[in-house]
């Protein structure tokens, strides 16, 4: 965990895992980004922007597992869909290869353990997912979805 630094001379445990906080006056604190943070983020910014661009470059290989999985209601008229999924990382894929993006064959894995249950809006254009928002939450890795 990241140390909060300055606080009544000692340091306290900062909430996000690798981000050092370092005090410069009173009110004013300064993260100091992670390297391998700053690493992942510019990967991800070379990576394509669509569904299908993403699913086929493989940026989701950190996901261990998708499950349970749920859809809950489909309007075909509309072209939406709900669904929910409970996504498993166990963190152990340390590098993710990458497939179809110039000059980048691989990037930085997530190397937490963590369950990330989320509930999903699907646009549907033409028979194919054209878009997918997400809202979700980490908790620990093996929690039990509770449905």
């Amino acid at each position: 965990m990241g140390r909060i630094a300055g606080h009544a001379g000692k340091g306290s445990e900062s909430p996000r895992k690798g981000i050092e906080i370092e005090k410069k006056s009173r009110t004013s604190y300064t993260a100091k980004p992670d390297p391998e943070l700053e690493k992942m983020s510019k990967s991800m910014a070379a990576i394509p922007r669509t569904c299908e661009g993403q699913i086929s470059a493989g940026v989701f290989a950190y996901i261990t597992e998708i499950n349970p999985r749920r859809l809950v209601v489909a309007d075909v008229q509309k072209g939406l869909a709900v669904g929910m999924s409970m996504f498993q990382h166990d963190g152990h894929l340390k590098t993710i290869p990458i497939k179809g993006v110039p000059g980048m064959d691989s990037m930085p894995g997530f190397t937490m353990q963590f369950n990330f249950p989320s509930i999903h809006f699907y646009k549907i254009k033409n028979g194919k997912i054209y878009d997918i928002e997400t809202i979700g939450v980490s908790v620990p890795y093996g929690t039990k979805f509770g449905w």
